[in-house]
């Protein structure tokens, strides 16, 4: 499965360094609020590019984007005392139900291959469908990864 890692360094304070993360992260959407911001989705006057918790030290975002979708990737990141300022460290990963999505293709594609091993049946169509689970994977993955380490940097660089 698909993981970004980094680190920032920045020479603000900590405590300055904290609170510019919660100044663009917007509080977690309860449940009936999202299921209504999925199928009744108006263009949203968010304002905020994050969605989710920062308790002390640490987060807990996700992008906060009109609809949900299940690549959304999930962001827990750290900020500690440095020499000169702070370091902040992120990993960000995908959302369970997409881990799920994505496990599910790549059982099916295992499955299609025993079976045409098994009956000596041509392995093109397992191999494709492995192949495109991982190619889709990264497609949805890597480039909202790269968008909100963007975010993150230039609201902790500013």
């Amino acid at each position: 499965m698909p993981i970004y890692k980094f680190q920032v360094h920045t020479p603000l304070a900590l405590e300055t360094a904290i609170g510019r993360i919660q100044a663009i992260t917007a509080e977690p959407e309860s449940f009936w609020e999202s299921t209504r911001n999925t199928f009744w989705s108006r263009p949203g006057n968010q304002t905020r590019p994050f969605r989710g918790e920062v308790v002390g030290y640490s987060f807990d975002l996700e992008r906060a984007i009109s609809a949900r979708y299940a690549w959304q990737l999930q962001i827990h990141g750290r900020i500690d005392a440095a020499d000169s300022g702070s370091r902040m460290s992120v990993i960000m990963y995908l959302h369970p139900i997409a881990i799920l999505i994505v496990c599910s293709v790549f059982s099916v594609a295992a499955r299609s291959a025993w079976n045409a091993f098994n009956t000596s049946q041509s392995l093109s169509g397992p191999i494709f469908m492995f192949i495109i689970g991982v190619v889709v994977t990264c497609l949805c993955f890597f480039p909202e990864a790269v968008k909100a380490r963007r975010l993150l940097e230039t609201a902790i660089k500013r």
